[in-house]
């Protein structure tokens, strides 16, 4: 169901390591996949929800990727530049599905099983047939997860979400490298040694970052995040190098 996500001609990310202010604290986790589905927004966008269990906070840690658009697009257009920038939560799946599966996104195959979801109308978990991404599922990963703050939003006249001046803590998987090596994707395509690591790690643990647009009544761009990593699909291990 993924086939049409490729990253043929899509602009190569970087490995950036981004810096904030000072759920779970910012910090890199040891996780377990325990489940990847498929599912789609009202407005026709593609999306995959991730369930991980942190071994550090004993915990599941749950966070959904949207990797198309509504219009079935895996990037979006740099209006200065012009090239396609591959949208952050289909680089992170993308990403996930290279450092475990060793394949891109698009190749990999679901398989239709029954998973307990959250339905809002019953408020209840219901038994729900979705697509699951089973390649993933019971693999070892690091998750650079970042805390941040962001402003709480409410539906208004338009039915549109705009921002208040309440402010909500959140998390947010900024980066995935594959266990044990440390490597990213791009470090592995690369074949180098892992220095991202170590250095996302340095500049980012324990902090907060702040995403607000609205503080203490006024308005403001906030910071940016930015998410990393061109892959390639690969008949020979990323990985095994190092």
């Amino acid at each position: 169901m993924f086939g049409t996500l490729k990253t043929n001609d899509l602009e190569a990310a970087r490995d950036v390591v981004s810096s904030g202010y000072s759920a779970v604290p910012t910090d890199i986790y040891t996780g377990i996949v325990k489940m990847a589905y498929a599912t789609t927004s009202n407005g026709g966008a593609l999306a995959v929800v991730l369930q991980v269990y942190l071994e550090e906070t004993g915990k599941d840690y749950n966070e959904t990727f949207y990797v198309s658009s509504k219009e079935g697009k895996n990037y979006s257009i740099d209006k200065d530049s012009g090239k396609k920038r591959p949208l952050p939560g289909f680089t992170i799946i993308n990403d996930l599905c290279m450092v475990t599966a060793e394949m891109e996104l698009s190749a990999i195959e679901t398989e239709t099983k029954v998973v307990p979801i959250y339905n809002y109308d019953l408020k209840k978990q219901v038994p729900t047939e979705v697509p699951v991404l089973t390649e993933l599922l019971n693999q070892k990963i690091y998750l650079a997860i970042f805390q941040k703050e962001e402003n709480k939003k409410v539906k208004n006249d338009r039915g549109e979400y705009i921002p208040t001046a309440e402010t909500k803590t959140v998390n947010s998987i900024e980066k995935i490298m594959q266990h044990p090596s440390k490597l990213t994707v791009r470090e592995a395509m690369a074949d180098t040694e892992s220095t991202y690591f170590d250095s996302w790690l340095e500049a980012n643990k324990g902090k907060v970052l702040d995403k607000r647009t609205i503080k203490d009544g006024t308005t403001s761009t906030g910071n940016t995040t930015s998410q990393a990593a061109k892959s390639a699909p690969t008949k020979t291990s990323l990985f095994g190098k190092k």
